[in-house]
Formats: structure tokens, sequence, C-alpha cells
């Protein structure tokens, strides 16, 4: 039926049955019946709680800017069919699957834990730009289309990006379109990291053959080696953060909460 807009009655009551259908990251088997303006939640059954995810943190707050992510996409793409919106249902699940999957595993230092669940958030958000047709031009100026690595500002080690144009600007265009709002500085190891990372972005087909594998398989054959540190995916995280509230126009949460653990953790 793709999405629903329901009630849940008495769901603030301490001894509420209805009361785990509020939570997050959660899967349910859900019962309405039809109501006078909305349906009415009469009964949830609990399918999924990703309970690898809740004793990890930062796989916790990774997981819950995808499901953030997810929600706002599927408004903006302003989808018809239910079966769209399952398509993105069926996205977040495998991605919060991976997520759960190296959340589980013991023996890992704090500094692995960040690569691994950033990495995943990382080709999620990439996946959700490229389907809504925000993705960013980060190899040649969006402009002129001269290639970026012919630029001199690779040399001081920053682009500028516009994000009214989706895009980096090369120093010529820069200079011409000095006045535009929305021109940011953005590092070029983070544009070089995103593009490595989209060049070999995984696809939902694709994902559902490595049910059984670990997710740094798939990463380490990436056009980026060694893994990246943490500061490299933190950089990344925060450009993507700022790129999704001025394209959705929407402030997202969930990324302050991620940034927070993110620095308990390193600390």
């Amino acid at each position: 039926h793709g999405r629903v807009q329901a009630i849940l009655k008495g769901v603030r009551r301490p001894n509420s049955k209805l009361k785990g259908a509020a939570e997050s990251l959660t899967l349910f088997h859900v019962v309405f019946s039809p109501g006078r303006s909305l349906d009415v939640v009469r009964q949830v059954d609990a399918a999924e709680i990703f309970p690898a995810l809740r004793a990890n943190l930062i796989a916790m707050a990774t997981a819950l800017v995808a499901e953030e992510l997810v929600y706002h996409a599927v408004a903006i793409e302003r989808l018809e069919q239910p079966s769209e919106e399952f398509a993105w249902m069926k996205r977040l699940f495998l991605c919060l699957d991976l997520l759960a999957m190296d959340a589980s595993k013991t023996g890992m230092a704090k500094a692995q834990i960040i690569q691994l669940c950033l990495s995943i958030l990382t080709q999620f958000e990439l996946l959700v730009l490229e389907n809504t047709g925000y993705f960013p031009t980060l190899d040649s100026c969006v402009a002129c289309q001269s290639l970026m690595s012919n630029d001199e500002d690779v040399i001081e080690q920053w682009h500028y990006f516009s994000v009214g144009q989706g895009g980096i600007l090369c120093r010529l265009c820069v200079q011409s379109q000095s006045h535009e709002v929305g021109l940011v500085k953005m590092m070029v190891q983070t544009c070089q990291f995103l593009s490595a990372v989209h060049q070999s972005l995984w696809m939902p087909e694709n994902l559902l053959t490595q049910e059984n594998s670990t997710y740094l398989e798939t990463f380490s054959k990436m056009a980026v080696t060694p893994l990246p540190q943490p500061d490299t995916f933190i950089r990344a995280q925060k450009f993507l953060r700022y790129y999704f509230a001025q394209k959705l126009e929407k402030k997202f949460q969930s990324f302050d909460f991620l940034f927070q653990i993110a620095d308990s953790i390193k600390s």
C-alpha cells in the first residue's frame, strides 16, 4: 500500500501493547482499521528489532541517519506507486542488515567500528543522492566542465562547491561567480574520497548476494586503499549533512547525534 498515515491510540500509556510501534529501527507487521480521516493501528507484531544495532551506539546512530534519509527521500521523489516506496524500504533494511552484521563483531577497535559503520552509511547516502537526482559533480567543474585535476586549487587542497549548481567549481568560475550564495570550501581529499566511493556504488540487487560476508570485504574493492581513517569519513559526513540539508530543505537531527557519538568514541 505504500506509505500509510495512521493513529496509535493510547500509545503513551505505560502498559500499551502498541508502544513498540513508535520505536525507530524496527520492522513490524501491522493491522489497521479504517478511521474517519486516518487509519487506526489495532495490532503490531515485531518482525525484526535489530538487537545488534541497539547494543552498539555508533551502529545505531548510523542507522538512524539512513532511516531519516529514506523518510525524506520518499517524500522528495513524490512516488506514485507503492512498489517504488517498497524498493526504498528494501534498500534501507539491506543497509540495516549490513550495519547489524558488523556491529555484532567482537574484538574490534573503536576506530574500526567507526570506519565500518560510516563506510556503509556513505555508500547508502550516495545511493540516495543518485536515486533522487541530486548527486553532485565531483570530478569536473560543474560550470565549464574542465577537469578538476588541472585546477590550481588542487595544490592548495581545497575545492569550492556550489550547492545551487550541485558541484565543484574551478578557480576561474569561482572568480566569475563569487557573488553566488551557497558557495563553500570543500577539501580535495573529501571530494576524491566521495568520487572513489561512487565508482563502486552498490545497488540493492548486488547487495543480496553479500548477506554472508562482511561489508569490509566489499568496501576493500574500492579505489580507496587502505581503508580511510575515521576523520576522513567524518569530514565526508559533515559535507553530506550540509548538502542534504540544503537540497532537501530539512534539518537532520540524526546527523548531530551521529557526530556526538563518533566524537565521544574517538576521545
